[in-house]
């Protein structure tokens, strides 16, 4: 006994010897390689924040070069013209390109012009003193030594570090000789280090420059590139340094980053639980050992522990278990097999195989006499428990041969569990064949279902001769229910609607939810197309009586189209088709009503399709232009203004009418790369006619409802502005009331966006849509255009006429222009100008004309020069 323990407490000795010389050694190996991966990963994330720095830099230098390379700015370079300060160097230049300091220099360093602005205040200061010195000190000769390349990076001002980029002034094609330098810069002050911090995600803050015991100098090294140093604080906290250097290499600004040591951590604690995992598994491993060699020196301790084993498995087992012998008599059964009988042991040993299942003694035998090799047979049995019930169960039997004798081991399953769960998978199989056929909502087939219903009395009526009908009902605006109510109210409505439609057909009709807010009712053998005309008056019918729903009262109506087989189709798609196009056509003819399929209505519908083929083709093949219909002050006759208008030439068509194909572009989404190429054309058009000699008249573009939604409209205007070196003053928006209504807030900030940038707005159709006082008040629109619906009636109709004075004087006292559409005849010019309306446009003034018919059309009538300080 003394020995065993003594092998024991040499065994722990050396486990313990055995860690400890591991956990040194680890501390050194181990726990060096997470502070290296640490710092690698540290400077990597630093890195990430030096590339956000110099992505900066490199957006100032490409910015600076687009200008440096701009026509104008060559021209201003070589004329000085202060018209171009004027139009390009102005307060919103400064906050749209987030600026501190734009200057021109000429080719000795000297400022030209320019303009420093402060973009916490929103205002212009003076060029700041720091800069101004540096030039006086000779800095730009330095700098202009390379001013044929350029330069950027940072300079050091007493006003704080600018990141500034030097561009030579050349041509737009990159051509010289350099007229000069443009120099544009921006503070790296808290403002921008902000933006540093958000984009590159790390807390930067400012700094000291100077160097501590712990830290390296920083004038020692030679790097031009911003310096990452480290610092391990804590064991919590890694505190680094990022040195900003200027143009010159010296040091500038330090911005200091605090990272959580997440990696040192999580180092420390894989450290920890190797060492205790170790521990364990050395422990387990010793008492393995430990086990091994007690059972090794007592074989008979061994074979106790290995009877004690069986026994328990025998008897804790979760499965029934029983000892036969050659007859079948119970020899053993364990605590399960008493639980799952509902019998003692001892009952259990007085019986035998027979007495407990439903196999006879001869059966057993057979399957004794099959297994001889000891292989297991499973099977399924019902057992009898002490009251009588059955017990399903899964046995397996084993024959054991200790000779002279043979006994046969027999395990049974309770798998009463598992009938259950096979009966509920069956009744939830039922249930999902049931719900990939019909709606849950309604309990009616859906359109799988439906598509299947309508293919078998298609096949019925071929092989017996006879007709089916297909009914396609749809909801009337129902659409403007769910957006207005909600959905819980809509599908109320439609559970509804699903009850009315059973009630008025037979047993023998069908009725499926096709979709959305739209029904199928399939009539087998109906009296020919009447049949179907009386379902679908009875639906309608259905449809006129009031429904209530909380404390909402609706009254619905309803589109029903008709088409029958073999009439209007020989399957299922053709038919369905045709009840669609049948549809469309009830809803076009102005809803509650049925209709049922013609052949022209197929022909409608392609045509249509035909459409917008061509509508696709002639963006890319060219066939839009645009014509220009002048504006005129009806006072003085002078043309103030022109209004940009699409027109379509068809190769084969001719002339297509802007009211058939807008309408199919806004469906289809192609207004809006049509809309860019409008406002492009009018933009390119303008600028030319401007430097033909032609006086600076405002060009009017109308935007649609989709265009003004699309992402990037603004961006869009502005970027065919800068391009084409446009005036924002002199470019007009036409948009309707509809589109500011639809979404008040977001259209509020876009046309608050382009006000500020000083284009024009105008609401177009005016008195037709909403002519809500309020959006006038809260929108920034600068001119009212009154549809012609009120020009063409107003000598004959004094209702109109008074609208049209109302919104005259409307217009001038809310400081609004207001322009006349439609005017095509003397007697409604002359009204228009009693009423004091200031300027119109109409057939009667001048009609829309081609680029080359406007210009002729302008050199020969006096033009009033539009000024764009009237909108400031």
């Amino acid at each position: 006994m003394r020995c065993r323990w003594k092998c024991l407490l040499g065994l722990g000795l050396a486990i313990i010897a055995l860690n400890g010389i591991l956990l040194l050694l680890s501390r050194q190996v181990f726990l060096d390689s997470f502070i290296r991966l640490e710092r690698r990963q540290a400077r990597e994330t630093l890195q990430r924040g030096v590339g956000v720095y110099q992505e900066h830099l490199v957006f100032l230098k490409r910015l600076a070069g687009d200008w440096a390379q701009w026509d104008d700015a060559y021209d201003f370079m070589q004329s000085r013209d202060r018209r171009f300060l004027l139009s390009n160097v102005v307060d919103s230049t400064f906050t749209s390109l987030n600026l501190n300091v734009l200057v021109f220099l000429d080719d000795k360093g000297k400022i030209v012009a320019g303009k420093a602005f402060d973009l916490n205040n929103q205002s212009e200061v003076p060029i700041y003193a720091g800069l101004q010195q540096l030039f006086r000190d000779g800095w730009s000769q330095r700098v202009l030594r390379i001013h044929a390349q350029g330069v950027h990076g940072l300079v050091s001002l007493p006003e704080g570090s600018l990141l500034m980029a030097l561009q030579p002034v050349l041509t737009g094609e990159g051509k010289g000789p350099p007229r000069g330098s443009l120099l544009m810069g921006r503070f790296l002050d808290p403002a921008e280090l902000g933006r540093l911090r958000a984009k590159a995600n790390l807390p930067f803050e400012f700094t000291r420059l100077e160097s501590g015991p712990e830290w390296m100098s920083w004038t020692k090294t030679a790097n031009p590139g911003p310096q990452i140093l480290l610092r391990a604080v804590d064991s919590h906290r890694l505190r680094s340094r990022i040195l900003l250097r200027d143009i010159w290499g010296q040091p500038a600004q330090a911005l200091g980053v605090t990272l959580p040591r997440e990696i040192y951590a999580r180092g420390r604690q894989a450290m920890v639980y190797f060492h205790l995992g170790l521990l364990l598994f050395s422990i387990a491993a010793g008492s393995c050992i430990w086990l091994i060699w007690v059972r090794l020196v007592s074989s008979e301790q061994k074979q106790r522990d290995s009877e004690s084993l069986f026994r328990h498995v025998f008897q804790n087992s979760v499965d029934a278990f029983f000892l036969c012998d050659a007859n079948g008599r119970f020899l053993d059964a364990n605590q399960q097999a008493c639980r799952v009988l509902g019998r003692s042991r001892p009952d259990l040993l007085e019986l035998g195989w027979a007495d407990v299942a439903d196999t006879s003694l001869e059966d057993a035998r057979g399957a004794a006499n099959v297994l001889s090799a000891a292989r297991f047979l499973p099977c399924e049995v019902t057992m009898r428990g002490r009251r009588g019930q059955g017990i399903p169960a899964e046995i397996s039997v084993s024959r054991v041969a200790l000779l002279p004798q043979s006994y046969f081991f027999v395990l049974a399953r309770d798998i009463s569990e598992r009938r259950a769960s096979e009966n509920m998978l069956r009744e939830q199989k039922l249930k999902l064949d049931f719900l990939a056929y019909h709606d849950v909502l309604t309990g009616l087939p859906n359109r799988l279902k439906a598509l299947e219903l309508l293919q078998g009395a298609i096949a019925r009526a071929r092989n017996r001769n006879t007709t089916v009908a297909a009914l396609l009902f749809d909801i009337d605006r129902f659409k403007n229910i769910n957006e207005s109510l909600g959905h819980v109210v809509g599908d109320q409505i439609l559970m509804e609607v699903a009850r009315r439609i059973q009630g008025v057909l037979r047993g023998s009709d069908v009725v499926a939810r096709f979709g959305g807010d739209e029904f199928l009712v399939l009539l087998e053998n109906p009296a020919d197309g009447e049949g179907g005309r009386a379902v679908a008056q009875k639906l309608l019918e259905a449809m006129a009586c009031p429904l209530q729903i909380g404390r909402h009262r609706f009254y619905l109506t309803g589109s029903v189209g008709i088409s029958l087989f073999p009439q209007h189709g020989g399957d299922a798609q053709a038919i369905l088709k045709a009840a669609d196009n049948a549809m469309f056509h009830a809803k076009a003819q102005g809803r509650n009503t049925c209709r049922f399929f013609m052949p022209s209505l197929q022909v409608d519908v392609e045509a249509r399709l035909n459409l917008e083929t061509d509508l696709h083709r002639a963006l890319e093949q060219q066939q839009f232009h645009l014509t220009y219909q002048p504006q005129f002050n009806l006072q003085t006759g002078s043309v103030i203004g022109l209004e940009a208008l699409l027109r379509w030439r068809h190769p084969t068509r001719g002339l297509v009418p802007p009211d058939e194909f807008i309408p199919l572009a806004e469906d289809t989404g192609l207004i809006v790369p049509i809309g860019e190429w409008v406002l492009r054309e009018a933009c390119r058009q303008m600028v030319a006619w401007h430097r033909g000699g032609f006086p600076r008249l405002r060009m009017a573009v109308n935007i649609s409802a989709r265009q003004f939604r699309q992402s990037g409209f603004i961006d869009m205007v502005f970027r065919l502005l800068r391009h084409y070196g446009l005036e924002p003053g002199l470019l007009e928006l036409e948009i309707t009331e509809r589109v500011v209504i639809q979404s008040a807030e977001h259209a509020r900030n876009m046309l608050t966006i382009l006000r500020q940038a000083g284009i024009c707005l105008a609401v177009d159709d005016f008195g037709l849509g909403y002519s809500s006082l309020s959006y006038l008040r809260t929108f920034p629109f600068s001119k009212l255009k009154m549809d012609q619906a009120f020009s063409r009636n107003l000598a004959d109709d004094a209702c109109d006429r008074a609208i049209a004075e109302a919104i005259v004087s409307m217009g001038r006292t809310l400081g609004m222009e207001v322009v006349a559409e439609g005017i095509e005849n003397a007697l409604q010019l002359d009204t228009l100008r009693s009423l004091g309306c200031p300027s119109g446009q109409g057939f009667h003034l001048a009609q829309p004309m081609t680029a080359a018919e406007t210009a002729a059309f302008l050199r020969g009538h006096p033009q009033g020069e539009f000024c764009p300080e009237e909108l400031l």
